[in-house]
């Protein structure tokens, strides 16, 4: 299941396991998670969670991480 979140392409699908999601941010570069979930409104939820958490990463000037 594709879906998008802040310009960002997030895409779970079923693996033995359970439901995993992955994640492309604007500019191409692919992420993935080692986590399974039992629903994909879960996945859904995390890969969300962790899109919000590497954009503030990225946001953040050097002098901003160092301090």
């Amino acid at each position: 299941m594709k879906n998008y979140y802040k310009q960002w392409i997030l895409l779970a699908k079923q693996e033995l396991n359970g439901i995993v999601v992955d994640y492309t941010d604007p500019e191409g570069n692919h992420y993935s998670e080692p986590f399974c979930f039992q629903t994909i409104d879960e996945a859904i939820a995390y890969g969300q969670a962790c899109i919000d958490r590497l954009i503030r990463v990225k946001s953040k000037s050097p002098i901003q991480a160092e301090s």
